[in-house]
């Protein structure tokens, strides 16, 4: 099981199923299901515009970008791979990581979440004390 695996930090999406009963019946019956996000390996363009979006909504600066890049690959020595299923929280970690370290004022959790809302501010959490282990605090 993959520790960074966008499943275990984003809130999950339910959609309605609906049950055909007889006629006799009054009313109607349903389900909720969990909807599977397929998953698939990003192109270039929709990495660039998931780090634009923060980069714009959270006011970042270039440096960021490097430093990010630096706790990106330290996490990769320590054999996270990043694919299609884990890359989202790992550059969103890594870049909130290098915000916090670089700049005069760092940013909050909060202002991460608000960014991309399937990720909660109790998610955000769990996974920069995840990240910050795998990279055994080396920031």
């Amino acid at each position: 099981i993959n520790t960074f695996s966008e499943e275990n930090f984003i809130l999950p999406q339910y959609g309605y199923h609906f049950i055909r009963a007889p006629i006799t019946r009054i009313g109607f019956l349903y389900s909720i299901v969990p909807i599977k996000k397929p998953v698939v390996m990003p192109a270039v363009a929709d990495v660039l515009q998931f780090l634009l979006n923060i980069f714009v909504k959270a006011n970042l600066t270039a440096e960021c970008s490097i430093v990010c890049l630096i706790y990106t690959e330290r996490l990769m020595e320590d054999g996270i791979h990043l694919v299609a299923s884990n890359w989202r929280p790992c550059l969103l970690c890594a870049l909130l990581l290098a915000s916090k370290v670089w700049q005069d004022y760092g940013t909050w959790n909060v202002e991460f979440a608000e960014v991309y809302p399937q990720f909660t501010v109790k998610a955000i959490n769990d996974l920069e004390v995840k990240f910050c282990e795998q990279i055994k605090f080396k920031l």
